[in-house]
């Protein structure tokens, strides 16, 4: 049997069995100087809507490059 995965139970494994990195890395963001999101080809453009909603719920300044 294939076991399917649906966005809500895949955001619900990494919150719960990743939840100490990623309050690491968001304290490490908040402590930063500046963010940025990198990527190349598509992953560009992936980079520039993590940029807008990265800032938008943040409320950080995000560069993309």
């Amino acid at each position: 049997m294939i076991k399917r995965f649906h966005k809500p139970n895949v955001i619900r494994n990494i919150a719960n069995n990743y939840l100490s990195q990623i309050q690491k890395l968001a304290k490490d963001i908040r402590n930063a100087r500046g963010t940025f999101f990198i990527g190349a080809g598509t992953a560009a453009y992936a980079a520039l809507a993590g940029t807008y909603i990265f800032s938008k719920i943040a409320k950080k300044h995000v560069n993309t490059l």
